[in-house]
């Protein structure tokens, strides 16, 4: 059970790293081609949803290689969970979008299911520390 959980995490780490990183460094036009709703916002939120995503994505992935900080993948678990809550909001708005929702509603359960065992897995050791 442990295997699947790393690779959710491997997953969803690499998925919003890249993900991330696309929407932080590429061109809007570039990304409107793909994603027309970054016209909506600013440039600038587009940017730190970006950011927020590479970041959720870098600590997810960070805990793995390092073998320690669990906790922080718990913790952008959570952070990607909010985002894709409010990605779904997005959608649910936008005509021809709702499809979109299922992406967002999946996402958010993988991200579940990693922030609840990171969490019970942190908790376990203190516990065991003491």
């Amino acid at each position: 059970m442990n295997r699947l959980i790393t690779g959710i995490q491997i997953l969803l780490g690499i998925a919003f790293t890249l993900i991330g990183c696309m929407k932080l460094f590429a061109p809007l036009s570039t990304l409107a081609t793909s994603m027309d709703w970054v016209y909506l916002f600013p440039e600038i939120v587009v940017r730190l949803i970006g950011a927020a995503e590479l970041l959720g994505g870098l600590a997810l992935l960070i805990p793995l290689v390092l073998k320690r900080m669990h906790r922080l993948s718990a913790f952008a678990a959570l952070g990607l969970m909010l985002i894709m809550v409010l990605a779904s909001l997005l959608h649910l708005s936008r005509p021809g979008e709702k499809g979109m929702v299922i992406v967002n509603v999946v996402i958010f359960v993988l991200a579940a299911i990693v922030m609840f065992k990171r969490f019970r897995d942190s908790t376990n050791k203190q516990v065991l520390n003491q």
